[in-house]
């Protein structure tokens, strides 16, 4: 098993750091292509290239996650806490930097953090939305979810020039809104 992130404290689990002979702190300032083209890497002998093959692959953190999140039409990822809370929102704020901030309707946004790496961005907004009590509302398998669309869903679909469709549940209906909507504000 690898820990690509560099998060455990299992002493036997290997980290990025670890297969690549380098500090875990500077994988956050360069990439792991960067660190081997170094001069005097351990494993390289003088202007000798890089023998093997680095695979990686992209990977969705959103796809799978407990909580529903939905990214909007400018890049950026909501979770809709409800009328209450408003949204908590996830916008880039540099090259691999994200920022967190909850954003209501009838208050000045509030910063949960910035120049965050995605993954501690994400967790730090679940672990807000967990301690708001709405976690069950926004959990990706509620059963609300599945109930059809309410007219007032669909009235606001079509007042912002969507169509929707027959069938349409709430949850579908939602994802639809939170994508518009979360870029507002």
């Amino acid at each position: 098993m690898l820990d690509v992130v560099g998060l455990s404290t299992h002493p036997t689990l290997h980290t990025t750091a670890t297969l690549f002979d380098c500090e875990a702190g500077r994988l956050a300032q360069q990439s792991v292509l960067e660190i081997l083209d170094r001069p005097g890497h351990p494993d390289q002998e003088a202007d000798a290239p890089l023998a093997g093959t680095l695979h990686s692959t992209p990977v969705d953190l959103f796809a799978r996650r407990a909580l529903r999140w939905v990214q909007t039409r400018q890049g950026a990822w909501v979770l809709s806490l409800g009328t209450q809370h408003g949204t908590l929102r996830l916008r880039s704020d540099g090259p691999d930097t994200w920022q967190a901030v909850q954003v209501r309707r009838d208050a000045e946004p509030v910063r949960l953090g910035d120049t965050l790496p995605l993954p501690y961005a994400q967790g730090l907004a679940e672990d807000y939305a967990r301690h708001l009590g709405v976690a069950r509302l926004v959990e990706a398998e509620a059963p609300w979810r599945q109930q059809p669309a309410t007219e007032k869903q669909t009235a606001l679909l079509r007042k912002l020039g969507m169509t929707a469709r027959a069938g349409l549940t709430k949850g579908e209906a939602a994802d639809l809104l939170a994508a518009v909507l979360g870029d507002w504000g």
